[in-house]
């Protein structure tokens, strides 16, 4: 009986050995495929941002409200570089009410797309890009000219002028 039983423990100590040596196995495998899940699951995010950034860039459409065309206008009228408190004054003399902070954002935002050129730190210039979007605006849009004349704005001499009361 003693041999019996010693053969006994021996085979369940065997087989303890060989699960154990499945168990690591399986945990192997388990590890491996998780790894191959959160690649895909990363490559996938990674991927819908990439098309994202890639829709962004396809996107060359300049979307410009009213006052943001007309203080633009004023901009490109007394030509150079300007700063955010040029264009608050631009704003404001077209009867744009905003902000400087609103103001620097939309900055940082048209120098991002490409539509203004950083010259130096707070310092920008209109570019080829923007200026023939404004030009096509007000062609597709009439007399700027003249309603930024009737606000005080004379485009011709390039500077702004007080309106007349």
């Amino acid at each position: 009986m003693k041999a019996y039983i010693e053969q006994q423990l021996a085979k369940k100590r065997d087989q303890i050995m060989d699960l154990d040596r499945q168990r690591l196995a399986l945990s192997g495998e388990i590890r491996a495929y998780e790894e191959m899940r959160l690649k895909l699951l990363s490559d996938e995010v990674s991927r819908k941002a990439d098309d994202s950034h890639a829709r962004d860039d396809a996107d060359t459409t300049i979307r410009l409200t009213g006052n943001w065309v007309r203080t633009l206008k004023t901009l490109q009228a007394r030509g150079g570089d300007f700063t955010a408190e040029d264009v608050f004054d631009a704003a404001t003399a077209v009867g744009y009410e905003t902000n400087l902070t609103n103001i620097r954002s939309q900055l940082s935002t048209y120098t991002d797309k490409g539509y203004l050129t950083r010259r130096a730190v707070g310092r920008y210039e209109l570019n080829d890009i923007l200026v023939n979007r404004l030009n096509e605006i007000a062609d597709s849009h009439g007399p700027l000219d003249r309603q930024m004349k009737d606000m005080g704005i004379i485009p011709e001499h390039a500077r702004l002028v007080e309106r007349e009361g």
